[in-house]
């Protein structure tokens, strides 16, 4: 039901402005425009999945499809289909809100700049609502307070595709220029990935990594090709075109569109989330799209920080449609009208170096700080006095700020490799006083306090870890495990339940859910859990060995006996327990010793332990074969003797 609420409705939405860009651009530019951000949206999925796991040797994306239904290698087909709907949406309504205030042409570079911040606030929406109805999440800890749980690296990511596609595409197809190097526009794109794959700060004098060094410098552009205007362009949207096109009814199709969007994102908010306050996110779409009118916008933004303040509290969340207000107004044609061009660029001009100026103090004084703990960091790590450690934290200047929770947290974790959980504990709740939302922080203290019988404040800190991160699997099977040992068995059984929902061929899960239905003898839901899981993505031989099992002990021995061959037959590694359990059902179920015999000389070959030793033994001793279960009998003794000495 979420799914489709994301698929049908954006499918026709998609259909309407297809069509409009048919009617209104042309065939060409059409077929040019769609096929290359579908593209696009395939080469970046791919790419960035290629640095990620092949080049950093990570597992998976930053972000997770719950559902993807189509991939093109590792790039889910909905995520490319929605870089196709959203880039065309920004671009055509900047193009309406820019032609609707009088103009039959529009400046090129405020149109890219303008399309790359309506992009952002798409992003501020969508983003908003997809972890809410499990759309997808973000793989690192993304509660932001400040956007309503919205990672910004999301909203940034979202706006460099703009510059990363749009912008070239944008600038050739209007002849921006005209010189063949235009093309050499498309090395953006890779030039960008090549910055991501470095990670650590530049120097101490640049203190950034060189993707936020990229991500600064193309939003500087963008805010500069807003100001500036660049060369006119006619748009569809042109007084004159709409002169012509009165009768047309594809006219509407980017309004429509735009309001078919927001009734979707609002329907998630409000009727599958229930959170009203989510809808905040809404919000500077919402005024981007008024900017045809400023005063509209302006009444509509004041109005909802008002209200939304009022009913809240949060009135900091009300600086973000206020700032997309205040980027629209500084591309409105009043502007234009009222300021020169030459005082447009020095306003611009001045605006990005005193932000460039705050950002530099900031980030230098992340690195100092960064470069503070570091230093205290060995001292830190061999330290068992808690008041020692206390002493050793005060060196670290000012107060603790939201940035030092990552390096507080990789500070625990040395910790705990140390096995110094009471020191661990006491820095890791530091890395929560600097920032109560770092998922990772909960969850690396919640291993201290399971290390130390803290059960009840293990399972609080887990809980509080997965209700940030809700993917980190490993999490559900430690708390997990914490509530089997406390036989807490319903409790287990919901939080497997959960993971599930965001992974439902994850092995481990599935295996530590059915473990729970066969204690509670629940074994046709175990039998149904594991049947819904193949084929799956996972490790099916594991789940059918485990699906044999329970058959055999509901009685129906005949699919057992399929299932073990099976594994035996595809997959080596479950060969010893297959071999093992079909021995036992040839034996005692069926009265075929010397086909069980077959079965245990195989496991012998496998795994040759004490047990199935013992078990060739009384199989042999059935059936009159005294020397072999001699034989078998003194192996065993043989093995168990190895054990016990070890």
């Amino acid at each position: 039901m979420m799914h489709l609420l994301l698929l049908v409705p954006s499918s026709f939405l998609l259909i309407l402005l297809f069509l409009h860009s048919w009617h209104y651009r042309g065939r060409g530019v059409t077929l040019a425009f769609f096929i290359s951000s579908f593209a696009f949206g395939v080469l970046r999925g791919n790419l960035i999945h290629l640095i990620i796991t092949r080049y950093f040797g990570g597992e998976t994306l930053p972000y997770l499809f719950l559902r993807p239904m189509v991939k093109i290698w590792h790039a889910s087909v909905q995520e490319c289909i929605g870089w196709v709907f959203a880039l065309y949406l920004s671009w055509s309504t900047v193009e309406w809100v820019l032609s609707r205030q009088g103009h039959d042409k529009v400046p090129l570079f405020r149109l890219i700049g303008l399309s790359a911040f309506f992009m952002g606030t798409i992003s501020y929406a969508v983003e908003a609502a997809a972890a809410g109805v499990k759309w997808w999440v973000w793989i690192f800890p993304i509660k932001n307070p400040f956007l309503a749980d919205v990672p910004f690296a999301g909203i940034v990511a979202w706006i460099s595709v703009v510059f990363d596609f749009l912008c070239p595409f944008l600038l050739i197809y209007h002849k921006a220029f005209r010189h063949w190097t235009r093309y050499l526009l498309f090395c953006l794109f890779p030039i960008h990935m090549l910055f991501h794959m470095k990670v650590t700060n530049i120097s101490a004098w640049l203190p950034v990594n060189p993707a936020e060094l990229w991500h600064w410098v193309f939003l500087c552009l963008l805010f500069w090709g807003i100001a500036a205007g660049g060369p006119e362009i006619t748009t569809p949207f042109s007084p004159a075109v709409e002169r012509e096109e009165r009768k047309s009814i594809l006219r509407f199709a980017v309004l429509a569109t735009a309001a078919g969007f927001i009734l979707v994102l609002a329907s998630a908010h409000l009727f599958i989330i229930r959170n009203p306050e989510i809808a905040i996110s809404l919000v500077p779409f919402i005024a981007g799209l008024l900017y045809f009118k400023p005063l509209y916008s302006t009444v509509f933004c004041a109005g909802v920080c008002l209200l939304f303040g009022v009913f809240t509290g949060a009135w900091s969340y009300t600086l973000v449609p206020l700032l997309v207000w205040a980027i629209f107004g500084l591309g409105s044609s009043r502007f234009s009208k009222i300021f020169s061009l030459k005082r447009r660029r020095i306003f611009a001009l001045a605006i990005l170096i005193l932000s460039t100026a705050a950002a530099y103090y900031y980030y230098s004084g992340r690195y100092k700080r960064y470069e503070a703990l570091s230093e205290i960091a060995d001292k830190i790590t061999a330290e068992k006095s808690t008041a020692d450690l206390d002493s050793l934290l005060a060196r670290l200047p000012g107060s603790p700020k939201a940035e030092d929770a990552y390096h507080y947290n990789k500070l625990g974790m040395q910790l705990l490799k140390r096995k110094n959980y009471p020191a661990a504990m006491l820095i890791l709740q530091k890395s929560l006083a600097c920032d109560s939302t770092y998922a990772y922080a909960y969850i690396n203290l919640a291993w201290a306090y399971r290390q130390t019988r803290d059960y009840e404040a293990a399972i609080k800190a887990y809980e509080k870890g997965l209700a940030l991160n809700p993917i980190d699997y490993d999490s559900y099977l430690l708390l997990g495990e914490i509530y089997q040992g406390l036989d807490r068995l319903k409790e287990a059984e919901a939080l497997y339940r959960r993971g599930l929902e965001y992974d439902n061929t994850n092995t481990k899960i599935v295996l530590a859910l059915e473990s729970i239905l066969y204690r509670q003898e629940r074994l046709q839901e175990a039998v149904e859990l594991l049947k819904s899981s193949l084929p799956g993505k996972g490790d099916t031989k594991k789940i059918e060995s485990r699906l044999a099992a329970d058959l055999f002990k509901m009685g129906r021995s005949e699919e057992a006996v399929s299932l073990y061959q099976n594994v035996i037959s595809e997959d080596i590694s479950h060969l010893y327990a297959a071999a093992t359990s079909l021995a036992l059902i040839y034996w005692r179920d069926r009265g075929m010793p010397k086909k069980a015999l077959e079965y245990v000389i195989l496991a012998s070959a496998v795994n040759p332990t004490a047990d199935i030793f013992a078990l060739k033994g009384a199989i042999c001793e059935e059936l009159g074969l005294e020397e072999e279960a001699r034989a078998a009998y003194l192996r065993a003794a043989e093995l168990k003797n190895v054990v016990s000495d070890k």
